[in-house]
């Protein structure tokens, strides 16, 4: 620490505090242009694990741009709203008889 030569071992900051000074000092991500401000709350839910693998599979068939687990299951939930009710209460039926 070139900034520290002569202090004693007292007066040197800790390995903690050097740290906690930089990280307070870094600038604030800032959202880029067209980068949404949406807060996101984190639910926990259970899946089998081959609906599991199914969002996974599901999230690498883009190539042009990386799909998370949750971009999948907001493009599910998207596609259900796009549903009839009929269409959305068959479908709803049909998984939780499976």
């Amino acid at each position: 620490m070139a900034g520290l030569k002569g202090l004693t071992e007292e007066q040197r900051p800790s390995k903690e505090e050097v740290l906690d000074s930089f990280i307070s000092g870094a600038p604030l991500k800032s959202n880029a242009p067209g980068q949404s401000t949406a807060v996101f709350k984190r639910v926990t839910f259970s899946l089998t694990e081959q609906i599991s693998e199914e969002i996974d599979r599901l999230s690498l068939v883009p190539r042009s741009f990386r799909a998370t687990r949750s971009d999948v299951v907001r493009a599910g939930v998207a596609a259900l709203s796009a549903m009839t009710e009929e269409q959305i209460v068959a479908l709803l039926d049909k998984v939780h008889r499976e």
